[in-house]
């Protein structure tokens, strides 16, 4: 919980999330504010019309860091199955 003082309000309000790898939503106060996909790169969202100022705000960030054949970073991906996991420990 966020604790946001009127008097320390300037014209934008902002929530920044500096990096996310692949996908990730964020909410103020309930209130989806941004969402972003693609990798390692800063964003933000200004949230001055879902901030409460007479109540703590609550930010909520879900992030999905999967890694896939389509996703950042490029490369490959090896599946294995527990036979072929055992024999490589």
């Amino acid at each position: 919980m966020v604790l946001c003082r009127k008097e320390l309000v300037v014209e934008r309000m902002l929530i920044a999330v500096v990096w996310l790898c692949v996908f990730g939503v964020e909410w103020v106060n309930g209130v989806q504010v941004m969402s972003h996909s693609g990798g390692h790169l800063p964003f933000e969202a200004q949230v001055n019309s879902v901030l409460g100022y007479t109540s703590a705000n609550r930010i909520t960030v879900a992030v999905n860091n999967t890694l896939t054949p389509h996703t950042l970073p490029p490369g490959s991906i090896m599946f294995y199955n527990r036979s072929e996991y055992d024999e490589m420990s």
